[in-house]
Protein backbone atom coordinates (compact mmCIF):
# COMPACT_ATOMS: atom_id res chain seq x y z
CA UNK A 1 0.00 0.00 0.00
CA UNK A 2 2.49 2.18 0.98
CA UNK A 3 4.67 1.50 -2.20
CA UNK A 4 1.67 2.23 -4.08
CA UNK A 5 1.20 5.47 -2.64
CA UNK A 6 5.01 6.25 -3.20
CA UNK A 7 4.60 5.88 -6.68
CA UNK A 8 1.70 8.12 -7.31
CA UNK A 9 3.53 10.50 -5.02
CA UNK A 10 6.66 10.49 -7.47
CA UNK A 11 4.46 9.98 -10.84
CA UNK A 12 2.68 13.64 -9.83
CA UNK A 13 6.41 15.13 -9.48
CA UNK A 14 7.60 13.52 -12.92
CA UNK A 15 4.34 15.43 -14.06
CA UNK A 16 4.52 18.60 -12.80
CA UNK A 17 8.29 18.59 -13.63
CA UNK A 18 7.61 17.97 -17.20
CA UNK A 19 4.57 21.01 -17.17
CA UNK A 20 7.02 23.19 -15.58
CA UNK A 21 9.58 22.47 -17.87
CA UNK A 22 7.65 22.67 -21.04
CA UNK A 23 6.54 26.14 -19.56
CA UNK A 24 10.31 27.35 -19.55
CA UNK A 25 11.52 25.76 -22.36
CA UNK A 26 8.43 27.46 -24.08
CA UNK A 27 8.93 30.95 -22.80
CA UNK A 28 12.73 30.94 -23.69
CA UNK A 29 12.16 29.53 -26.84
CA UNK A 30 9.63 32.57 -27.17
CA UNK A 31 12.41 35.20 -25.33
CA UNK A 32 14.52 33.92 -27.92
CA UNK A 33 12.16 34.83 -30.71
CA UNK A 34 11.50 38.15 -29.11
CA UNK A 35 15.28 38.98 -29.02
CA UNK A 36 16.44 37.74 -32.28
CA UNK A 37 15.05 40.70 -34.07
CA UNK A 38 16.87 42.78 -31.26
CA UNK A 39 20.04 41.13 -31.82
CA UNK A 40 19.79 41.70 -35.38
CA UNK A 41 19.10 45.50 -35.07
CA UNK A 42 21.69 45.79 -32.58
CA UNK A 43 24.53 44.08 -35.10
CA UNK A 44 23.39 45.97 -37.83
CA UNK A 45 23.41 49.31 -35.99
CA UNK A 46 27.07 48.14 -34.29
CA UNK A 47 28.64 47.98 -37.79
CA UNK A 48 30.31 50.80 -40.05
CA UNK A 49 28.07 52.72 -41.77
CA UNK A 50 28.49 55.52 -45.09
CA UNK A 51 25.49 57.28 -45.22
CA UNK A 52 24.55 57.83 -48.90
CA UNK A 53 23.49 61.53 -49.95
CA UNK A 54 19.69 60.44 -49.97
CA UNK A 55 20.34 58.98 -46.32
CA UNK A 56 21.75 62.69 -45.34
CA UNK A 57 19.10 64.61 -46.68
CA UNK A 58 16.26 62.44 -45.40
CA UNK A 59 18.30 63.22 -41.70
CA UNK A 60 18.62 66.74 -42.43
CA UNK A 61 14.56 67.00 -43.25
CA UNK A 62 14.15 65.42 -39.85
CA UNK A 63 16.42 68.27 -38.49
CA UNK A 64 18.70 65.66 -37.52
CA UNK A 65 22.68 64.93 -37.42
CA UNK A 66 24.18 63.65 -40.88
CA UNK A 67 27.22 62.39 -38.51
CA UNK A 68 25.88 58.75 -38.38
CA UNK A 69 27.78 58.01 -35.08
CA UNK A 70 26.49 61.33 -33.77
CA UNK A 71 22.64 59.81 -34.03
CA UNK A 72 20.85 57.71 -31.15
CA UNK A 73 20.60 53.71 -31.65
CA UNK A 74 16.79 54.34 -32.77
CA UNK A 75 17.96 56.90 -35.44
CA UNK A 76 20.77 54.73 -36.63
CA UNK A 77 17.90 51.65 -36.57
CA UNK A 78 15.40 54.02 -38.82
CA UNK A 79 18.18 55.72 -41.17
CA UNK A 80 19.29 51.73 -42.32
CA UNK A 81 15.59 50.42 -42.54
CA UNK A 82 14.47 53.36 -44.60
CA UNK A 83 17.64 52.80 -46.85
CA UNK A 84 16.96 49.11 -46.71
CA UNK A 85 12.93 49.66 -47.90
CA UNK A 86 13.52 52.27 -50.77
CA UNK A 87 16.60 50.03 -52.06
CA UNK A 88 13.53 46.79 -52.40
CA UNK A 89 11.63 48.95 -53.92
CA UNK A 90 13.69 50.06 -56.64
CA UNK A 91 15.01 46.50 -57.42
CA UNK A 92 11.79 45.28 -57.26
CA UNK A 93 9.64 48.22 -59.59
CA UNK A 94 12.46 49.50 -61.83
CA UNK A 95 11.24 52.85 -60.12
CA UNK A 96 13.34 55.54 -58.10
CA UNK A 97 11.13 56.32 -55.13
CA UNK A 98 11.28 58.86 -52.07
CA UNK A 99 10.88 58.71 -48.27
CA UNK A 100 8.00 60.23 -46.67
CA UNK A 101 7.93 58.81 -43.30
CA UNK A 102 8.98 55.71 -41.10
CA UNK A 103 7.81 54.36 -37.97
CA UNK A 104 9.76 51.51 -36.31
CA UNK A 105 6.74 49.81 -34.59
CA UNK A 106 6.31 45.66 -36.13
CA UNK A 107 9.84 45.79 -37.59
CA UNK A 108 9.42 48.94 -39.41
CA UNK A 109 7.29 50.84 -41.73
CA UNK A 110 7.78 53.56 -44.55
CA UNK A 111 5.59 55.35 -46.18
CA UNK A 112 6.87 56.18 -49.69
CA UNK A 113 5.90 57.55 -53.15
CA UNK A 114 7.46 57.10 -56.37
CA UNK A 115 9.72 60.42 -57.72
CA UNK A 116 7.82 59.99 -61.33
CA UNK A 117 4.59 60.00 -60.08
CA UNK A 118 2.64 63.06 -60.87
CA UNK A 119 -0.31 63.10 -58.42
CA UNK A 120 1.89 61.95 -55.75
CA UNK A 121 0.49 58.94 -54.12
CA UNK A 122 1.54 57.80 -50.84
CA UNK A 123 2.11 53.87 -50.08
CA UNK A 124 3.14 51.80 -47.34
CA UNK A 125 6.32 49.02 -47.59
CA UNK A 126 6.83 47.63 -44.85
CA UNK A 127 10.04 44.62 -42.72
CA UNK A 128 8.40 41.81 -41.04
CA UNK A 129 10.82 39.89 -39.10
CA UNK A 130 11.29 36.14 -39.83
CA UNK A 131 11.98 34.30 -36.49
CA UNK A 132 12.43 31.00 -37.99
CA UNK A 133 14.66 32.22 -40.98
CA UNK A 134 16.25 34.81 -38.54
CA UNK A 135 15.77 37.31 -41.27
CA UNK A 136 13.42 40.02 -42.64
CA UNK A 137 10.47 39.90 -45.07
CA UNK A 138 9.24 43.13 -47.33
CA UNK A 139 5.78 43.48 -47.91
CA UNK A 140 4.52 47.12 -50.25
CA UNK A 141 1.05 48.28 -51.34
CA UNK A 142 2.78 50.01 -54.61
CA UNK A 143 0.84 47.23 -56.75
CA UNK A 144 -2.26 48.80 -56.02
CA UNK A 145 -0.62 52.26 -57.17
CA UNK A 146 0.61 50.82 -60.60
CA UNK A 147 -3.14 48.40 -61.03
CA UNK A 148 -5.05 52.29 -60.61
CA UNK A 149 -3.01 53.53 -63.90
CA UNK A 150 -3.74 50.59 -65.52
CA UNK A 151 -7.41 50.71 -64.32
CA UNK A 152 -7.46 54.50 -65.70
CA UNK A 153 -6.49 53.40 -68.78
CA UNK A 154 -9.02 51.21 -69.28
CA UNK A 155 -11.73 54.15 -68.26
CA UNK A 156 -10.10 56.53 -70.52
CA UNK A 157 -10.27 53.61 -73.61
CA UNK A 158 -14.16 53.16 -72.60
CA UNK A 159 -14.99 57.11 -72.31
CA UNK A 160 -13.59 57.78 -75.61
CA UNK A 161 -15.23 54.79 -77.73
CA UNK A 162 -18.54 55.18 -75.71
CA UNK A 163 -19.04 59.07 -74.67
CA UNK A 164 -16.35 61.18 -76.45
CA UNK A 165 -18.23 64.14 -75.83
CA UNK A 166 -17.69 63.99 -71.75
CA UNK A 167 -14.72 65.93 -70.66
CA UNK A 168 -12.92 64.70 -68.04
CA UNK A 169 -10.16 64.09 -65.48
CA UNK A 170 -10.64 61.04 -62.84
CA UNK A 171 -8.76 59.92 -59.60
CA UNK A 172 -8.84 56.19 -58.89
CA UNK A 173 -8.15 54.13 -56.07
CA UNK A 174 -8.09 50.36 -56.94
CA UNK A 175 -8.46 48.52 -53.06
CA UNK A 176 -8.18 45.11 -54.44
CA UNK A 177 -7.81 42.94 -57.22
CA UNK A 178 -7.35 39.36 -58.16
CA UNK A 179 -3.42 38.70 -58.39
CA UNK A 180 -4.12 35.56 -60.13
CA UNK A 181 -4.56 37.42 -63.72
CA UNK A 182 -1.69 39.15 -65.21
CA UNK A 183 -3.40 42.11 -66.45
CA UNK A 184 -5.60 44.62 -64.07
CA UNK A 185 -9.09 44.51 -66.09
CA UNK A 186 -12.77 46.04 -65.13
CA UNK A 187 -13.51 42.67 -64.32
CA UNK A 188 -11.07 41.62 -61.76
CA UNK A 189 -10.79 44.85 -59.25
CA UNK A 190 -12.52 46.69 -56.72
CA UNK A 191 -11.85 50.67 -58.00
CA UNK A 192 -13.25 53.99 -55.96
CA UNK A 193 -13.82 56.18 -59.17
CA UNK A 194 -13.91 59.95 -59.27
CA UNK A 195 -15.29 61.26 -61.95
CA UNK A 196 -14.94 65.32 -62.60
CA UNK A 197 -16.61 66.05 -65.72
CA UNK A 198 -17.31 69.70 -67.20
CA UNK A 199 -21.16 70.26 -67.44
CA UNK A 200 -22.56 69.11 -70.91
CA UNK A 201 -25.81 67.47 -70.79
CA UNK A 202 -29.08 69.84 -70.88
CA UNK A 203 -31.08 67.30 -69.21
CA UNK A 204 -30.07 66.16 -65.34
CA UNK A 205 -31.50 62.83 -66.21
CA UNK A 206 -28.74 62.05 -68.66
CA UNK A 207 -26.22 62.47 -65.94
CA UNK A 208 -27.68 59.81 -64.25
CA UNK A 209 -27.81 57.56 -67.36
CA UNK A 210 -24.17 58.16 -67.87
CA UNK A 211 -23.46 56.86 -64.13
CA UNK A 212 -25.54 53.78 -64.58
CA UNK A 213 -23.35 53.24 -68.05
CA UNK A 214 -19.98 53.70 -66.21
CA UNK A 215 -21.18 51.59 -63.49
CA UNK A 216 -22.38 48.86 -65.82
CA UNK A 217 -18.87 48.65 -67.03
CA UNK A 218 -17.17 48.36 -63.60
CA UNK A 219 -19.29 46.14 -62.03
CA UNK A 220 -18.00 42.26 -61.75
CA UNK A 221 -18.67 39.68 -59.87
CA UNK A 222 -15.66 39.27 -57.86
CA UNK A 223 -15.81 42.77 -55.82
CA UNK A 224 -17.97 46.10 -55.32
CA UNK A 225 -16.98 49.43 -56.97
CA UNK A 226 -17.97 53.00 -56.31
CA UNK A 227 -18.37 55.59 -58.62
CA UNK A 228 -18.62 59.62 -57.76
CA UNK A 229 -19.36 61.83 -60.92
CA UNK A 230 -18.79 65.54 -59.81
CA UNK A 231 -20.06 67.72 -62.65
CA UNK A 232 -18.86 71.18 -62.57
CA UNK A 233 -20.05 74.37 -64.24
CA UNK A 234 -18.00 75.52 -67.74
CA UNK A 235 -16.88 78.64 -65.69
CA UNK A 236 -15.51 76.35 -62.77
CA UNK A 237 -14.37 73.52 -64.63
CA UNK A 238 -11.28 75.04 -65.75
CA UNK A 239 -10.00 75.81 -62.46
CA UNK A 240 -10.72 71.84 -61.26
CA UNK A 241 -7.71 69.71 -61.50
CA UNK A 242 -6.68 66.67 -59.21
CA UNK A 243 -5.48 68.47 -56.72
CA UNK A 244 -7.95 71.36 -56.61
CA UNK A 245 -11.34 69.38 -57.08
CA UNK A 246 -11.84 68.74 -53.18
CA UNK A 247 -11.51 72.49 -52.56
CA UNK A 248 -14.12 73.33 -55.27
CA UNK A 249 -16.79 70.94 -53.69
CA UNK A 250 -15.82 72.14 -50.42
CA UNK A 251 -16.48 75.76 -51.66
CA UNK A 252 -19.95 74.80 -53.21
CA UNK A 253 -18.52 75.32 -57.03
CA UNK A 254 -19.79 71.66 -57.85
CA UNK A 255 -22.76 71.29 -60.24
CA UNK A 256 -23.88 68.08 -59.51
CA UNK A 257 -22.64 65.16 -56.94
CA UNK A 258 -23.94 61.66 -58.00
CA UNK A 259 -23.13 58.58 -56.43
CA UNK A 260 -23.09 54.73 -57.76
CA UNK A 261 -22.75 51.88 -55.46
CA UNK A 262 -21.99 49.21 -57.71
CA UNK A 263 -22.22 45.55 -56.26
CA UNK A 264 -23.74 41.86 -57.01
CA UNK A 265 -25.57 43.18 -60.43
CA UNK A 266 -26.86 46.32 -58.86
CA UNK A 267 -26.40 49.58 -58.86
CA UNK A 268 -27.54 52.10 -56.54
CA UNK A 269 -27.81 55.32 -57.26
CA UNK A 270 -27.78 58.81 -54.71
CA UNK A 271 -27.50 62.66 -54.83
CA UNK A 272 -25.71 64.24 -52.37
CA UNK A 273 -25.96 67.89 -51.72
CA UNK A 274 -24.06 70.85 -52.49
Amino acid sequence: MRTKRLYRILSLICLCVMFIGCGFSDKKTKNNEEKSEYDMVKEMISRPVELNDRQKEILESEGLPTDYNSLKDKQKESIIKIEMLLEYLEDKYGEEFEYVEFYRDDGGMLIARAVDDGKCRDFQSGLNWNPTKGEYTYVDQYDKVVASDKYEELLKQYMAENHPEVEFFDNIHVEEFDGSEKEVSNRNASASVTIIMKDCYDDKEKYKELGQDIGGWMNNDKFGNVLFLIVMDEAVYPEANYYSYTRLIQEDKSKYRFVFDIRDGKIDFSEREN
